[in-house]
């Protein structure tokens, strides 16, 4: 049996509502339109198909080339209208079996080159940094983590942050460390603290060790640019960071300075100049990140 029209808002539980389209794609007639309501995470994340966790290959084979048009529903938006909690933005698909929609455009085109020369850099975190370490001047690799509200939050409406919003590298405080201490104070005490909180003598999740402080601080600093931040953004996995994408500049010389590594600072204008970013480029990198500065 086949149907002229399908209208549908099918259950988001991981990645059900995929298939559940991809299913019901084959239910239309030659000529048949399928609305449905669901996450656009997939088009939302121009990392998407180079990431391990991401089923984003089989959604482009199998949905994205059936999209006609798409109608975009801010996460604060749907949260208001709906009274529940969402995690994501929503789409109103409009689907057929000829689709039409330009999906690659929508998932940030502009940033296509950008990633490719990015991901081609010869050293990234994922190189470099080291799980369950203390030993040493180390800088601590931050987790991304979603400052929007938790599902327990009561006044729905009072939610204006971007819903994607999340702590970018670093907190107030600095996360160089040695021998797992700052001072008298052990890198636990850094942090919020609840009952989980490791103890004292607990080594380090993930970390990047230095030669010297200076190096360590200046790393961490190149991290607050508005371009290690762009990074961070595009590399996120759920609430982590995907180590693999975030460029480590240890062995670079920066165009500025001369100077090897972090042996001197990076400026976001070193950045652009090292990765030869246009100014299209730097001006879309900014107003995406200026929800988030």
């Amino acid at each position: 049996m086949t149907y002229d029209f399908i209208l549908m808002n099918p259950p988001y539980d991981k990645n059900l509502h995929i298939k559940i389209v991809e299913q019901s794609i084959n239910l239309l007639t030659d000529n048949g339109i399928l609305v449905n309501l669901s996450p656009i995470r997939w088009l939302q994340d121009p990392l998407a198909k180079y990431k391990k966790s991401s089923d984003y290959c089989k959604f482009e084979e199998s949905v994205a080339k059936h999209i006609k048009s798409l109608l975009e529903v801010k996460a604060e938006d749907a949260t208001g209208m709906f009274n529940v909690l969402f995690p994501q933005d929503l789409g109103v698909y409009v689907m057929s079996h000829k689709g039409g929609f330009d999906y690659i455009t929508y998932n940030n085109g502009w940033a296509e080159r950008l990633i490719r020369v990015i991901r081609n850099h010869p050293t990234h975190w994922a190189d470099v940094s080291e799980e369950n370490m203390v030993d040493g001047i180390r800088v601590k690799c931050q987790k991304l983590r979603n400052s929007g509200p938790s599902s327990k939050a009561t006044n729905l409406k009072s939610y204006t942050k971007p819903r994607d919003s999340y702590d970018l590298m670093y907190r107030s405080y600095s996360c160089v460390f040695i021998d797992g201490r700052q001072g008298d104070k052990w890198w636990t005490e850094f942090g919020n603290k609840n009952k989980y909180t490791k103890s004292v003598g607990t080594p380090l999740v993930d970390s990047i060790k230095f030669s010297d402080v200076e190096s360590a601080k200046r790393f961490e600093q190149s991290c607050n640019t508005t371009f290690m931040k762009f990074c961070n953004y595009i590399s996120k996995v759920g609430v982590n960071t995907d180590f693999s994408f975030l460029p480590f500049m240890g062995e670079c010389i920066n165009p500025r300075t001369g100077l090897k590594g972090y042996e001197g600072e990076w400026t976001d204008d070193d950045f652009r100049q090292y990765f030869d970013i246009t100014d299209n480029e730097w001006k879309e990198i900014v107003e995406t990140m200026k929800p988030y500065l």
